[in-house]
């Protein structure tokens, strides 16, 4: 998606994000492990919104790209997957979610609006450009925390 584009969805992106008009569901209570995958500037939002998550839950949670992801990890039913993407179009953005999704894993998806794999996540958050991607990302995985926290 072309920079503009990004910048164009800016309004309605902040509109449904302070409205709420997102797939929130809570994360079950018997979480396992958390994996947060992103590659580029989503990695970089990977690694702080894992230092968030260990700040505040005894879970374990895990950064990592989308190919080392689907190669090395063995996920059980009780872990949960985060995958930030702009486009979520290439198949390094893909994959991650449909190993997640064929490992019957709650999956949550933080990505630019109403993209194909969007429809494969249990919930979906979606951003305009990097800023914004970065306060919804961490107002989202804070309001899991609370919940979380608070059963």
């Amino acid at each position: 998606m072309k920079f503009s584009r990004h910048v164009n969805l800016i309004p309605q992106a902040i509109l449904d994000t302070f409205n709420y008009k997102h797939t929130f569901t809570p994360l079950p209570q018997n979480v396992g492990k958390i994996y947060i995958i992103g590659s580029g500037s989503s990695y970089s939002q990977a690694i702080y919104t894992q230092q968030l998550i260990k700040k505040y839950l005894d879970i374990p949670v895990f950064y990592d790209n989308p190919y080392s992801f689907v190669r090395n990890t063995n996920l059980t039913e009780k872990d949960v997957v985060i995958h930030v993407t702009q486009e979520a179009k290439r198949n390094d953005n893909i994959c991650p979610i449909e190993y997640a999704n064929n490992c019957g894993v709650h999956t949550i998806l933080f990505t630019s609006r109403d993209t194909e794999l969007s429809r494969k996540c249990n919930e979906v958050y979606w951003f305009a450009p990097e800023f914004e991607k970065y306060l919804l990302l961490q107002g989202v995985m804070y309001q899991h925390i609370w919940r979380y926290s608070n059963g």
